[in-house]
């Protein structure tokens, strides 16, 4: 085959190759494209679903709070939090009374409690003086930690509230 034959069907192999990467390129920057389209779209169905696991979990606290007798009591207020990490409705009952503090974070389902705290002053010492007489937290792997300080009960109940 002469070398002008040769040199004419590299030159179409070449170009073919040419057309064949450019489809190519082209075709992967619209699955690209495709791709983030559908994760935004993903996100927004997180996004809803989110909020619709919230509010399912604030009816829910809302409803333990007062079947647990709270509502009543003027001193004692509630939160909420759906948790997406430990699918699971954590709520927080705090109470005061006098020199009487209680907070409770707890399952608003299963109604487990993951740390409680209760302290009493003393009226003949100052309030950072007279440590909590319950201060326990479930951590991550399941067992009883116990803390020292409303300080400290806050930083280890987080991960719930979170």
């Amino acid at each position: 085959m002469p070398r002008r034959v040769l040199r004419l069907l590299a030159a179409v192999g070449f170009g073919l190759l040419v057309v064949i990467i450019y489809q190519q390129r082209n075709k992967i920057e619209r699955q690209s494209d495709e791709i983030q389209d559908l994760s935004r779209k993903v996100e927004a169905v997180r996004n809803d679903d989110r909020l619709a696991m919230q509010e399912k979990c604030a009816k829910q606290s809302l409803a333990e709070f007062k079947r647990l007798g709270w509502e009543q009591k003027s001193l004692a207020a509630f939160g909420s939090h759906y948790n997406r990490t430990l699918n699971k409705c954590f709520m927080r009952i705090e109470s005061r009374d006098g020199l009487f503090i209680s907070i409770d974070v707890s399952d608003a389902y299963e109604r487990k409690s993951y740390g409680s705290y209760m302290w009493k002053g003393s009226n003949d010492k100052k309030y950072w003086e007279v440590t909590p007489f319950v201060c326990q937290v479930i951590n991550g792997s399941g067992s009883e930690e116990f803390c020292h300080s409303p300080e400290e009960f806050e930083e280890m109940t987080r991960r719930y509230m979170e």
